[in-house]
């Protein structure tokens, strides 16, 4: 009875699908070849993506109907217990619910429990309430082995797919943008015309500014509680609710192929290569191991400051510091003044406010995606660079100077534009800066690991950990990296085995 609420709710053909190892050097691959921007990978013979068209097929996922999204309405904490122990037949802790949210090992842990042989009518539904909840904190990747790029998969079998996998056919092209709650994500079918069977061509441009991508991609649902999220995305539901009449129309052909002038479109706007650190020899190809980097950072920022919280409920009482994520350098030096003040009030969570903290941290890219890392010290105003390598006077100049400068300015424009000083007390300085020296590494050992030696180098300030434990500075890389690399997988794999 539960499997039959499942597959009426649709997400029967999830279970159907069972669990999938995790192909982790595939993903690896296909991380360092996402671009964001796009939403799609960016490959040596073009651009590939996960389409409408996936989701439906491998997962018989239904994808017609309504954006997932709505009002997040404010609940206190009694009342979301209560709504558990009514909607999901179990009491969670205080503790099993964090910003309004129930942990995912909590759910699994109700999953792996006992469910009576005779169970009733509200059990089961309770039960596939549990299941669902569980999978929409999952994320399911297909294994796959196969060496030679497939760009339609399912032309042999499409005829003898069941319904579930082909009842959304019709928006499998769609050019649209797909929400769910607060996530904006857009569905570019025409930079994928060969996964649909059909002649690739210079696709349209991108229905985005650069303003509006990083507006979208920076949001989150944390402080926003009663915030109607359909009404904030009323121009992407809009584009949702006119897919049908935004699918792409093209010239069908036997093998998929590229119209004569994409490719030279298309490698003037793209890396061809991906750089190993390891390899001398490749050196002439651009380095494009920035994407992955980031996201390493960026996930490594947000285990720092839940491991802040964690520690503070706990009764610490020393946790007087703040690392905040990459883009927050970006919005300081384009002069987003709403988002930085927003970092600096404590709005954006898990960050707190700048009044809470007296050192402040946040990583920056130099160039050929090279990571350093900044303390501020906001009672005194003073900056310090911490280095990974020494620079010579010149790149100095060119790539360092130059962006301490901008953060040394802004970065007071943003105290005095929050009242620090007036608020504090503390008397108003002009920020100072230094180049600390103390971490630098050997350039062999540091080529490719700029982003993990930041990592470490944020964990050393805050924590005391040493930076080199095995006294091999390239093992203790790779250890963090395969640890960070964990952390990613084990959040996005779902089910667990066994």
């Amino acid at each position: 009875m539960v499997k039959n609420i499942l597959n009426n709710t649709g997400f029967g053909g999830i279970i159907d699908c069972g669990y999938r190892m995790v192909d982790h050097a595939l993903i690896t691959a296909l991380v360092e070849r996402w671009r964001p921007e796009t939403h799609t990978f960016h490959l040596t013979v073009g651009e590939a993506t996960v389409t409408l068209q996936d989701v439906n097929i491998l997962w018989g996922l239904p994808i017609e109907g309504e954006p997932v999204s709505g009002v997040d309405f404010s609940f206190k904490l009694n009342e979301l217990i209560e709504r558990c122990e009514l909607l999901l037949g179990f009491t969670p802790s205080n503790t099993d619910i964090v910003g309004g949210r129930i942990k995912l090992v909590c759910l699994l842990n109700q999953l792996e429990n006992d469910f009576p042989e005779n169970p009733n009518a509200l059990q089961c539904t309770q039960r596939a309430r549990l299941i669902i909840l569980y999978l929409c904190g999952g994320t399911l990747f297909p294994d796959s082995t196969n060496s030679k790029f497939a760009w339609t998969p399912y032309d042999s079998i499409m005829e003898r797919l069941p319904f579930i996998c082909r009842n959304g056919e019709a928006s499998w092209t769609s050019e649209c943008f797909l929400i769910l709650w607060e996530v904006v994500e857009p569905h570019h079918s025409s930079r994928v015309m060969r996964q649909f069977g059909l002649l690739q061509n210079i696709p349209n441009p991108i229905p985005l500014t650069m303003n509006q991508h990083h507006t979208i991609y920076n949001l989150n649902r944390g402080g926003k509680l009663n915030k109607d999220w359909l009404r904030h995305h009323q121009q992407y539901v809009s584009s949702w609710n006119q897919r049908l009449t935004n699918a792409i129309d093209g010239q069908h052909v036997p093998t998929p192929t590229v119209s004569d002038d994409y490719m030279r479109w298309y490698r003037s706007r793209t890396v061809l290569y991906i750089t190993n650190p390891r390899s001398e020899e490749v050196r002439r190809f651009q380095n494009d191991g920035g994407a992955y980097q980031l996201m390493h950072i960026q996930g490594w920022v947000g285990r720092m400051m839940n491991w802040r919280q964690r520690q503070q409920q706990k009764g610490a009482t020393d946790m007087r510091w703040s690392i905040l994520p990459p883009q927050f350098y970006d919005y300081l030096v384009d002069s987003c003044t709403k988002n930085t003040v927003s970092f600096a009030n404590g709005k954006s969570s898990p960050f707190p406010s700048f009044f809470d903290v007296d050192y402040v941290y946040f990583p920056f890219c130099v160039e050929n995606n090279e990571w350093l890392l900044v303390q501020v010290e906001l009672q005194n105003v003073n900056l310090v660079m911490c280095c990974s390598e020494c620079f010579s006077n010149e790149k100095y100049r060119r790539a360092v100077h130059l962006k301490l400068m901008q953060i040394s300015v802004y970065f007071c424009a943003l105290l005095v534009n929050i009242k620090y000083f007036k608020k504090t007390g503390f008397p108003p300085k002009v920020m100072s800066f230094e180049v600390n020296e103390d971490y630098v590494q050997s350039h062999a050992d540091l080529y490719g690991n700029q982003g993990v030696h930041a990592c470490m180098l944020m964990e050393h300030l805050v924590t005391g950990k040493p930076l080199n434990i095995s006294n091999n500075f390239r093992e203790s890389c790779i250890a963090y990296r395969r640890f960070m690399a964990d952390q990613i997988y084990f959040c996005r794999c779902f089910p667990r085995p066994g």
